[in-house]
């Protein structure tokens, strides 16, 4: 009996795609900024910045915008700071809030940074950009995951209700 011939067809395998880190794949596709301060919408927040690499301590005037979807870093500032940064493997698109193309154009690189304000601490990826007068932004995604209590009048900021991945101290003593 002769041996049956097996046909073999070869599917040509598609292209790698490209893989991305961990955290990287957390960020979104597209961002939008603040373009202007408004009063009704945002507020200044002194914090301390702390370097992942050196440790280094810096305090720095944050600015709390509801209108921006991220966390943002002025570019200047990063550099000037000497802020250690971390390039994307694809660029995101950053808006503004009118809904137009933001002069940046896009996020090609992140800072990793701990944020601290008074008792709270968390390690947060900060997207740089240009700022114009701001050094830093902390958007709708930060102010949704703490669920910070507010006082808009006083500009007053407890973080009372942070979620359990967010320093234990926070919640104690707010």
């Amino acid at each position: 009996m002769q041996n049956p011939v097996l046909d073999l067809i070869i599917v040509p395998s598609e292209p790698p795609q490209n893989r991305h880190p961990k955290w990287e794949r957390q960020l979104p596709p597209k961002l939008v900024i603040a373009s202007a301060e408004d009063s009704l919408t945002s507020l200044k927040l002194k914090v301390e910045l702390e370097t992942t690499n050196t440790g280094k301590v810096k305090s720095v005037n944050s600015f709390i915008d509801s209108r921006a979807t991220g966390e943002f870093i002025d570019h200047h500032y990063a550099k000037s700071n000497q802020l250690q940064s971390q390039k994307l493997s694809e660029p995101i698109l950053v808006y503004n809030v009118d809904r137009t193309l933001n002069q940046t154009s896009s996020i090609t690189e992140v800072v990793d940074l701990i944020l601290r304000y008074w008792n709270h601490s968390e390690r947060t990826l900060f997207a740089v950009t240009g700022l114009g007068k701001q050094k830093l932004i902390l958007g709708h995604s930060w102010l949704w995951k703490h669920n910070p209590e507010i006082d808009w009048v006083t500009g007053e900021v407890k973080m009372s209700r942070c979620p359990p991945h967010c320093c234990s101290r926070c919640r104690d003593k707010a």
